[in-house]
């Protein structure tokens, strides 16, 4: 995903969370994301907060939208 790229490359760009978040739930690829934003979180780099809103994200992804926690 094209995205994710992006994503990956300025993961401190909160406009671009949005916009994957938004495109993975369009295409069925909520998984994808949260493995995105979980390689942002590990690969450091990232404010506190930052890391926490991610951390954030991935915990929904898992627990809401794909209904299983991550382990």
């Amino acid at each position: 995903m094209l995205l994710e790229a992006a994503f990956l490359d300025d993961p401190t760009d909160a406009d671009l969370w949005d916009r994957l978040s938004t495109a993975a739930e369009v295409a069925g690829k909520q998984a994808d994301a949260a493995a995105a934003f979980a390689m942002a979180i590990d690969g450091g780099g990232l404010s506190p907060e930052d890391q926490a809103a991610l951390a954030q994200r991935v915990a929904h992804i898992h627990d809401v939208v794909l209904g299983k926690p991550e382990d």
